[in-house]
């Protein structure tokens, strides 16, 4: 009778889970208790895990307004303050010491592969072996960019550099100070990918937050300062990262006790590290190529003044591809961790929701430069240089195409097996630096290396989805379905909604005619995107983020 009567009082309960897709049970059965049990906490957990994802994300939004915003006001202060010509040097100068970030890239995208791996595993002393194992690695990594960077640029710059002869002096001086800034940043790799790695995104966002402000006082002072304002930039900036290493290494050793310092003497953990960072620093070599690469090639073939323009498309680029990477870098350390637990469904779902959201996140924000470029450079730097405006509305392109590509590289770096992957991906993207160099001894035009970087970045797209296929059965098919189909009514909207406003409008050219029309293609591409884009559950995502926007506003919490 006993039983009868639990499972009477089940049914309710039963009709309510059969409608949900769940599996129904009698509370007598002890069999289907465990089941339901089960399957409430699997929908439990990932539930907690979308939160977590949609909090991470509300803090890097945050971070991406006040970065974005200050990262364009100083650009536009610096170019006012040094001039095109000196700014153009400062962007070449600099191009040549991060042209050695591609080493550097690597060990980031290894240790928080690492560090995120052994959290997946629940293997907390496995964190701190992957912590000191970073910091000897990175070490070396100092001396051997030191050994080659010193020398490099003592033959470069006099010799090679396109620059006025009396500018060639500062220039040397402006090479080794942000060659000690260059230093000094990579030894904060293993605390910020520790930080990342544990999904600490409030304080991630704080501290890039100190670091922009920072930069914004070091370019003020320099309209008060009646010296040389092209030294003392890379000094100021020098000191802003000293600031800066104590604030991360101060962080990371406050809220991560358990993990501290000490010798590994086991091999094969360095070995380990640096077989993947290895192949990774080939990928990396090939992303340094396609920016700084190019931006060394401008100053050759065309001289500092395109050097200026293309420091300006980078600056918008790099804001741009903050905002678009908000959700990716909230959602990556969970592909890995998902994978480390062998949860290839929820591995599957996160990598094409997140590729899907970062499309659909630069397709907003990319409307209003579709609508009006010029105009927003005119506004926003008074005089933009030559070409500024073309290689900028191409950049755009190659960006959109990318932001489909950051869940596949987090996915298939995952796995750990990366060989194939750089070598594939990193030659195409490679290849990219020596058809520009042909096409302008030819004597192509400027804009000819981004024509050429959008068909390399959809064949990338491409074989990055075969790759997937291969190491985690992530169908091309189902990404097809899930991602590349409901992104196209968008971007078909965006695309006529801006041939419409350029063609027909009467207010082109006007501030105001541009702020009607962004605000009524992007709620017109909202509503697109929320009645055909999203899935329910990415919806109940977007739910979540802005619930947790409106706590957070609340002047009680």
């Amino acid at each position: 009778m006993g039983e009868v009567a639990d499972c009477v009082i089940s049914l309710p309960l039963y009709r309510r889970n059969l409608y949900q897709g769940v599996t129904p049970y009698c509370s007598a059965d002890p069999m289907a208790q465990d089941l339901h049990n089960k399957t409430t906490d699997e929908r439990s957990m990932q539930s907690s895990r979308s939160q977590r994802i949609a909090r991470n994300t509300l803090f890097l939004f945050v971070r991406m307004a006040v970065v974005t915003l200050l990262s364009l006001y100083i650009s536009r202060v610096l170019l006012a303050a040094l001039g095109a010509e000196d700014f153009g040097i400062y962007q070449v100068v600099g191009s040549l010491v991060t042209a050695f970030g591609f080493i550097n890239g690597a060990m980031v995208s290894a240790t928080q592969r690492f560090y995120s791996y052994e959290l997946g595993r629940g293997n907390l002393s496995g964190v701190g072996r992957i912590y000191s194992v970073s910091i000897v690695v990175q070490l070396l990594l100092v001396l051997l960019v030191c050994a080659i960077a010193i020398p490099f640029g003592l033959w470069y710059v006099p010799n090679k550099l396109v620059a006025p002869p009396e500018r060639m002096t500062v220039a040397l001086w402006i090479y080794f100070i942000s060659l000690g800034t260059f230093v000094v940043n990579m030894m904060l790799t293993p605390f910020q990918s520790l930080i990342v790695s544990h999904e600490r995104m409030n304080l991630f966002a704080l501290l890039s937050i100190v670091d922009i402000a920072l930069r914004l006082g070091a370019v003020l002072l320099l309209k008060s300062y009646a010296g040389d304002q092209l030294l003392l930039y890379p000094i100021l900036l020098l000191a802003v990262s000293g600031v800066m290493a104590l604030c991360y290494v101060g962080s990371t050793r406050r809220l991560f006790r358990q993990v501290h310092f000490r010798w590994v003497r086991d091999r094969s953990a360095y070995r380990e590290i640096l077989s993947y960072s290895g192949w990774n620093l080939f990928g990396n070599l090939a992303a340094v190529a396609q920016t700084q690469g190019i931006n060394i090639v401008y100053n050759y073939f065309f001289g500092p003044l395109l050097n200026a323009a293309f420091g300006i498309v980078n600056s918008v680029r790099s804001a741009l591809l903050i905002f678009a990477n908000n959700y990716q870098m909230a959602a990556n350390p969970q592909i890995i961790k998902s994978y480390a637990a062998e949860e290839y469904g929820y591995l599957h779902k996160l990598i094409c929701a997140s590729a899907k959201i970062s499309y659909l996140l630069m397709l907003c924000v990319v409307i209003p430069f579709a609508l009006d470029l010029d105009l927003l450079l005119r506004l926003w730097l008074v005089k933009p240089p030559e070409y500024a405006s073309l290689l900028l509305q191409l950049t755009l392109i190659v960006l959109l195409i990318e932001s489909l590509s950051g869940a596949l590289m987090t996915g298939i770096q995952a796995t750990g097996r990366v060989r194939t992957y750089q070598v594939l991906v990193g030659g195409m993207i490679i290849m990219i630096l020596p058809l520009s160099m042909l096409a302008f001894w030819l004597g192509a035009p400027p804009e000819y290396s981004v024509y050429i970087n959008i068909v390399v970045s959809i064949a990338c797209l491409a074989v990055r989805l075969v790759l997937s296929y291969k190491y985690h059965a992530l169908g091309v098919g189902y990404y097809l379905k899930r991602v590349v189909l409901p992104i196209l009514p968008p971007t078909i909207v965006m695309l006529l909604g801006a041939y419409l406003y350029r063609r027909w409008l009467p207010y082109v050219g006007s501030i105001w005619g541009l702020l009607v029309a962004s605000i009524l293609l992007g709620g017109l591409c909202a509503v697109v995107i929320l009645t055909l884009s999203l899935t329910g559950e990415e919806k109940r995502l977007v739910k979540g983020y802005l619930h947790l926007s409106k706590r957070r506003q609340a002047p009680n919490d």
